[in-house]
């Protein structure tokens, strides 16, 4: 009924669909064993978001939006992985693998897309798209861990308490870097809200600097020459 061209293409794309699926799956069952959801836990840092975005990107087989999916699903599990908390139970602990799992397919999914060729191939303009994409996400998490860390400020209620791009809560970053401690010193009080805006100005350049640069390590990677 079809020809071999479209089966191979109508293949690749179920192929990873399928793939997409299991991701999706695999994060969700972080709700199952917790059985419990709150802000902290809304998936919205860049590695769980992207469990959702891979989804939305491949059924609306948006080219821009995957420029955008691909480094931020690359950064985002990248950076997981290396502040990688154990609890003190040793990568082997079950959790910790499912977490590694979870992350690791996060990383390759976009990957296979690339390879496939289920987008279009990167182009040097495409780093305009990721550029826009994330200045979209910085500043939605922005409005809503300061939104959310308010209330939790205000009412003590830990299930407001999120750390969103880790610029929100002084000890639970300066755990992971010591130095950005005292920045969280200099801040602006708005009511209940709080803003930093130093230490936020500064994850804002910084982030935006890894994924300007790890999308031209993969531009460069898939237009390498091999002779």
């Amino acid at each position: 009924l079809f020809d071999r061209s479209f089966r191979n293409v109508l293949f690749k794309y179920l192929l990873v669909i399928a793939m997409s699926l299991s991701l999706l799956h695999q994060f969700s069952m972080m709700y199952n064993v917790s059985a419990e959801l709150t802000c902290f836990k809304f998936p919205l840092q860049l590695c769980n978001l992207a469990s959702y975005l891979m989804l939305f990107t491949l059924l609306t087989k948006s080219n821009k939006l995957f420029n955008f999916t691909l480094i931020i699903n690359v950064v985002g599990a990248v950076i997981a992985m290396v502040v990688l908390d154990v609890d003190g139970n040793g990568v082997g602990y079950l959790w910790n693998v499912h977490y590694i799992v979870e992350h690791s397919n996060v990383i390759i999914i976009p990957l296979v897309c690339l390879v496939l060729k289920i987008f279009d191939p990167l182009t040097k303009k495409a780093v305009k798209d990721v550029i826009i994409g994330f200045s979209i996400y910085f500043v939605s998490v922005f409005a809503i861990g300061t939104i959310f860390n308010g209330i939790y400020n205000y009412t003590g209620n830990d299930y407001f308490k999120c750390n969103f791009l880790f610029m929100f809560i002084q000890e639970d970053s300066a755990e992971i870097l010591a130095f950005v401690g005292p920045i969280f010193d200099i801040k602006i009080k708005l009511g209940i809200f709080t803003i930093y805006p130093i230490l936020q100005g500064l994850v804002y350049v910084v982030f935006t600097a890894i994924c300007v640069g790890t999308f031209f390590v993969i531009y460069s990677l898939t237009h390498l020459k091999v002779t």
